[in-house]
């Protein structure tokens, strides 16, 4: 599964707790720190802190002429908590952003935080979904990682013609955060599954394995093989014995007493795989 949230090495985890300590006049000031983790630290704890002071701040900065601004501003109003009569002017603010701003980090920035205010408000799917789909032609792999990202987030029908392209993107990274957006979603069409069945080749595991458990959930056969592999290799993800459960097919079930035999089963995961296939195989 693709890692979505923000993550600080223990360099950034000091300068946020200096951060933590400090006031909001000098916390907005490392927002043009040179290096972009402790701009970021400084976005995470204003963002946290919340308030109108930083709201207003952050605004202003999705104007000012320095991209690196921009996308600080950007990444503080997505996340910072906003009474339902600010909704518009923030979502009309990172529309703007992600359509026309001349910085692609910036443009990123704003989808990501389409979609998280996505993930809130289900009402903006239809007004941010055509900003994610314009920018699908970017040779920006992170514009398309951010979309990926936001579809996430997005659980509509009318996200599925950019996920059946993303899942198609020459980038392998994109290809994977977009079937973890599938699996996140339920979203389902003829070719989003042959897409997936194309992924259960990809090279990088991870990949694989979304893949596999969005395949596995729709009960589709043409999974087996590449589930069966992943059961029988050396290591064996949790991941792959509940998809073994969701695809409902009796035929594992000698594979997963195998494991159960071979590696025991401190968490029952196995044993309920077993349990639940038995039970389907007779209805």
């Amino acid at each position: 599964m693709p890692n979505l949230s923000l993550v600080f090495s223990p360099g950034e985890q000091n300068f946020i707790d200096h951060c933590e300590q400090a006031e909001t006049k000098m916390v907005l000031g490392y927002l043009n720190h040179p290096r972009y983790v402790f701009r970021r630290s400084a976005a995470v704890v204003l963002l946290v802190r919340g308030g109108e002071e930083i709201l207003s701040n952050a605004r202003c900065l999705c104007s000012n002429s320095d991209f690196k601004l921009r996308q600080m501003g950007a990444l503080i109003i997505g996340e910072i908590a906003i009474e339902n009569w600010q909704l518009n002017d923030v979502i009309t603010q990172l529309r703007h952003l992600a359509l026309t701003d001349s910085s692609f980090r910036v443009r990123a920035e704003a989808m990501r935080a389409l979609g998280l205010r996505c993930e809130k408000y289900p009402q903006l799917y239809s007004s941010v979904l055509p900003v994610l789909e314009a920018n699908m032609t970017s040779p920006f792999v992170s514009v398309r990682a951010n979309i990926a990202c936001a579809l996430t987030r997005v659980n509509d029908p009318g996200a599925i013609p950019i996920l059946e392209k993303l899942l198609q993107d020459s980038n392998l990274d994109i290809r994977d955060l977009t079937a973890f957006a599938v699996n996140m979603t339920g979203l389902d069409s003829k070719k989003i599954r042959s897409n997936l069945v194309k992924m259960l080749k990809e090279p990088y595991y991870d990949a694989r394995c979304e893949a596999i458990t969005a395949l596995a959930i729709r009960r589709d056969k043409r999974v087996l093989p590449a589930l069966i592999k992943e059961l029988t290799g050396e290591e064996v993800r949790d991941s792959m014995i509940q998809a073994a459960a969701d695809i409902c097919e009796a035929e594992l079930i000698p594979i997963l007493e195998s494991l159960l035999d071979k590696y025991g089963d401190d968490d029952g995961l196995i044993q309920d795989s077993i349990d639940q296939l038995k039970k389907d195989s007779k209805t």
